[in-house]
């Protein structure tokens, strides 16, 4: 069953649609690079991934994606590679475990799907083979679907899964006509380039800090992205001095400010959505005796940390407690902060 030049097109197939694919993420990424905010393509990493950062440090992360993590994928779903019959059952269940991650249907249909071809090919090595690589991929690809987020761009996000594609094709045929060590290669080579420049990437970041200011305040921001001696969440000196200082996220944070600005406002209703990551330190200072607080939150929205979505009601209300008395306040607006801070955008 062993034929160097079994399905050779899927290798020049695969290694063009990765490298193509590639090509035009880092061209995005350079072309938007500083506008980028948390919910675009150019930067498809998900706070889970700052929150594994902050837990664990930065260069582990980077040994996972490089390392460990094709090693395991590489296990998953290419173990089939030998043409064996047991290997190419528990492929397709580790496959379908894989699915799991986008839901139990997805898992159902990987199963159903692998256990048919490995029943309808059973007598057939070379067209098992065959549709094993091609379902293989697809799931692959399908896989990394939640390392990514499509709002910033719909055919951005269909590139970054088109390249996944692209990478199971050729893997595909050199665990076919070689060994699992050699698509194992493949898989590393591409994710040690990735998350080499990933770690150096955060590593800036976390060496940055941004001071903006206008006529009113004014805001210093240093991304925390490690835990350190700091503790979590602190303030200083709020309304004495008019200063605050606080670690969480800028979302976070200008809700905070947003809050206490409308303290007094019973017609402007402000909706919490707290995130944890990635946390920045941010001190504001409010300047030139200026305490409108809702100022230093248009700063942080200009500068792209934060958006901000205001409703306008026409007739709602909302009830209040106070004791065991309630108060029932017409409300004229609801607005909502949400955290749009991407420590990597500007490098």
């Amino acid at each position: 069953m062993k034929n160097t030049k079994l399905f050779r097109w899927a290798l020049w197939w695969g290694l063009g649609i990765m490298i193509g694919c590639l090509a035009v993420i880092v061209v995005d990424a350079l072309a938007n690079m500083g506008n980028s905010t948390a919910d675009e393509m150019t930067a498809p990493i998900m706070g889970a991934f700052y929150q594994l950062i902050y837990n664990f440090g930065i260069w582990p992360i980077v040994l996972y994606i490089g390392l460990i993590g094709p090693v395991v994928e590489e296990l998953c779903f290419r173990l089939w590679g030998n043409g064996k019959q047991w290997t190419g059952y528990t492929s397709v269940v580790l496959m379908a475990m894989w699915m799991l991650g986008i839901g139990w249907w997805a898992a159902a249909l990987s199963v159903a799907a692998g256990i048919a071809l490995m029943v309808i090919y059973r007598k057939d090595g070379t067209r098992r083979l065959f549709a094993l690589m091609l379902l293989s991929s697809v799931l692959f690809a399908a896989a990394h679907i939640s390392n990514y987020d499509a709002s910033g761009g719909f055919l951005m996000f269909l590139i970054a899964i088109l390249h996944k594609f692209g990478m199971g094709l050729a893997a595909s045929y050199l665990v076919i006509n070689h060994n699992l060590l050699w698509s194992m290669g493949l898989h590393i080579l591409n994710n040690s380039v990735l998350a080499i420049i990933f770690g150096v990437a955060v590593d800036k970041a976390a060496t940055t800090v941004t001071t903006v200011e206008n006529e009113d305040c004014r805001i210093t921001l240093r991304p925390v992205l490690t835990k350190s001696a700091d503790k979590d969440t602190y303030m200083q000196g709020w309304l004495d001095d008019s200063t605050y200082t606080d670690i969480s996220t800028p979302g976070n944070i200008a809700q905070t400010l947003n809050s206490i600005a409308h303290m007094n406002d019973s017609t402007t209703q402000c909706d919490f959505q707290w995130t944890g990551y990635p946390k920045a330190e941010i001190k504001v200072e409010m300047l030139g005796g200026c305490r409108d607080y809702t100022r230093a939150v248009r700063l942080m929205e200009e500068k792209q940390w934060i958006a901000t979505d205001t409703v306008e009601h026409a007739d709602s209300v909302r009830t209040m407690y106070v004791g065991d008395s309630s108060y029932t306040i017409a409300v004229e607006r609801t607005v909502t902060i949400r955290n749009t801070y991407e420590p990597l955008s500007g490098i």
